[in-house]
């Protein structure tokens, strides 16, 4: 399950995005791997006068969000990637499969 939230506040634009993660086995509905990962990206844009905060405001309102968020999705994805177990019998195999013959 993958959730997204924004908030906007005048010069502060925030966004989270979490995802909850559950592998099951097919035969017996056994869980074999579950992982659960939030991710928070902040903009902050200072203002000194009232042209900047007005400036500022429509900014934070129109970046580019979609950007943002498909980086903190990928940062996500990363760090449950790094969390999977490894399957040490299939590198193994994989292993003596490519390994080149010595003559």
């Amino acid at each position: 399950m993958v959730d997204y939230e924004a908030y906007y506040f005048l010069l502060v634009a925030s966004w989270r995005v979490g995802v909850n993660l559950r592998m099951v086995s097919a035969i017996d509905g056994r869980e074999t791997f579950s992982a659960a990962h939030t991710r928070y990206s902040v903009d902050l844009r200072p203002a000194f006068s009232p042209m900047d905060i007005a400036l500022n405001s429509l900014l934070t309102t129109l970046e580019l969000r979609e950007v943002k968020l498909a980086r903190a999705e990928e940062e996500v994805g990363r760090e449950i990637v790094l969390q999977l177990p490894v399957a040490h019998r299939n590198v193994a195999l994989l292993s003596n499969k490519f390994e080149t013959p010595e003559d």
